[in-house]
């Protein structure tokens, strides 16, 4: 009897993989792509690969993720890094199909977060990446070092959140609007029926 190997679900953090692809989940790609860990450098460079030269050409290092101590009023700033974008602001690695080319080993703020997410859960995630972001930075790890790098060579991104915003209240209002269409002609059908 043969046996039939299935895939093991990707774990971060103790977090499982999210796998929506509807429009509310993917669209994140055309406008800000998900945030890397450190561990994300390890996947997506390839065996062999010189790590800064490929960074370069796939990577840009953002600000990150800003707080203020409301005690203090101390900013606190974990900067991360970003799939680089096409030239239409798209993510790098989203291919004209649609689909994405690093799919399997997407990063950390791809395939661990999604718009279905309760608040709560996705702050435990995020809570998790800035705390893996920190210790790199606080160890001048290879993240920190990518990132320094970038950031000295002006290849910088993310912090689309303004335009994200936008677009998604667009996407949301474009849904109800078919879900309530939906409706409509599911309404009509039962009253044709009942006669």
């Amino acid at each position: 009897m043969d046996r039939i190997s299935l895939p093991i679900a990707r774990t971060e953090f103790g977090f499982y993989r999210t796998t929506c692809t509807c429009e509310l989940c993917s669209f994140w790609c055309k406008i800000m792509p998900g945030y890397l860990v450190p561990f994300d450098l390890r996947r997506l460079c390839p065996p062999g690969a010189d790590l800064l030269t490929w960074a370069r050409e796939h990577l840009r290092a953002s600000q990150g993720w800003v707080a203020f101590d409301p005690k203090t009023g101390k900013k606190l700033q974990i900067p991360s890094l970003v799939p680089a974008k096409q030239a239409n602001g798209y993510c790098h690695w989203l291919q004209a199909d649609g689909r994405c080319a690093v799919h399997e080993v997407s990063p950390f703020g791809c395939a661990f977060l999604d718009q279905h997410m309760k608040d709560a859960q996705a702050e435990r995630r995020n809570h998790a990446g800035r705390q893996a972001r920190l210790d790199d930075f606080a160890a001048n790890g290879p993240y920190a070092q990518v990132w320094h790098m970038l950031m000295e060579a002006g290849l910088t991104g993310g912090g689309e959140y303004a335009k994200a915003g936008r677009e998604l209240r667009r996407i949301e209002a474009r849904l109800a609007k078919r879900t309530e269409q939906q409706a409509r002609k599911e309404r009509r059908k039962q009253r044709k029926r009942s006669r």
